[in-house]
């Protein structure tokens, strides 16, 4: 077990050290070590606090579908989808302009201050929906990228 788990807790820690968020028009941009995903605003359904007792609070973006079909190479998206989850995206409590971040993201993808599920049904479920989330091409990026 731990030689499985080894490696899939050395990327998950790599890719939260190399990541960024970037807020684009199409939605939420997040890039890392060659995972690229747009997370299209009305894709995400909630921002839900993980961790509120602690001194650096650590949020996560429950999203209406999976995303990661955007990931070309395989092996990343697997990598990507153990991480994760397929349908969850985690703001790091140590994330730069964290707050403003959040900020941004319920006013674009209309989620009130604290809104648990803007829809019932978004919770933690795993499932593929569509192929709505396929190929992104090349986006504009906006003005700020926020990095870890």
């Amino acid at each position: 077990m731990l030689i499985v788990a080894t490696p899939l807790v050395i990327w998950n820690i790599l890719e939260e050290w190399a990541a960024t968020y970037t807020p684009t028009d199409d939605g939420l941009r997040f890039d890392s070590l060659g995972v690229a995903v747009t997370y299209p605003w009305d894709g995400i359904g909630a921002i839900r606090g993980v961790d509120e007792d602690s001194d650096e609070p650590m949020d996560e973006l429950l999203l209406r579908e999976d995303y990661t079909r955007q990931i070309r190479n395989p092996l990343l998206r697997f990598l990507h989808g153990q991480a994760y989850g397929r349908r969850k995206l985690p703001l790091y409590a140590g994330l730069q302009d964290r707050d403003e971040l959040l900020v941004e993201i319920r006013r674009r993808a209309g989620l009130a201050e604290g809104t648990e599920d803007r829809e019932q049904g978004t919770g933690d479920r795993e499932q593929e929906i569509g192929d709505r989330g396929q190929g992104t091409g090349d986006r504009e990026q906006g003005p700020e990228s926020i990095t870890l």
